[in-house]
């Protein structure tokens, strides 16, 4: 038996501290750096036997951790691909392609307050690309010119499951991530395309350590 996350349980190491996003609850959790200590043993399978069981006692409560004999369920922190580039969008945007943004944004807001985040993000692992090919640019540019209507301040969700939705929609199969920093706590999201980071600036998501890829 070893320990694992839980479906729908991610995790990262922030500093002293790991940081749990469970998003069937829509809630992150912060872990002591005594219980980050111990959880870093255990990925590395030099666990103190005895002492380390109480100090992850707390995460194996709150269902953030499981025991499991599934070997092929390691206990392992979330990577991503590190953005190198961005693509912020440049040029005039098509008419068509930046209302249908516009409606994939107020569309995601809508099922994140009705069905939320743990809904979202079943589908969007599901999701295939569409058959109709639009060039990068041009899906960019459209995402960008939507904040003209739709402000991106303190919605990067709904924007980051908006833009994804108009890539898959245009042929493409972005990523998904969604990042934390301590200290203030904050989080973030985001959509990238291999190493290119689209609609956002690589300066601003390097600030962030992914907890959330898909």
């Amino acid at each position: 038996m070893h320990l694992a996350s839980p479906d729908g349980v991610h995790f990262c190491l922030l500093g002293e501290r790991s940081i749990f996003l469970d998003v069937a609850r829509d809630r992150y959790f912060g872990a002591s750096p005594e219980t980050t200590r111990a959880l870093i043993r255990a990925i590395d399978g030099t666990s103190i036997l005895g002492s380390d069981e109480a100090k992850l006692q707390p995460l194996l409560n709150e269902g953030l951790l499981c025991v499991t004999l599934d070997p092929a369920r390691p206990l392992a922190e979330t990577l991503a691909v590190t953005a190198v580039r961005d693509l912020i969008g440049e040029g005039a945007a098509p008419l068509g392609l930046t209302c249908l943004a516009i409606v994939l944004q107020l569309r995601a807001q809508h099922e994140l307050r009705r069905r939320g985040l743990g809904t979202v993000i079943g589908r969007l692992m599901h999701i295939q690309p569409g058959t109709r090919f639009r060039a990068i640019e041009q899906v960019a540019a459209a995402h960008r010119a939507s904040d003209l209507i739709i402000s991106p301040h303190q919605r990067c969700l709904m924007k980051a499951v908006g833009l994804f939705d108009l890539l898959v929609r245009s042929g493409h199969r972005p990523d998904f991530i969604m990042g934390v920093r301590d200290y203030p706590f904050t989080a973030h999201a985001w959509i990238q395309l291999g190493d290119m980071v689209i609609g956002d600036r690589r300066e601003r998501v390097a600030r962030y350590r992914p907890i959330l890829a898909i």
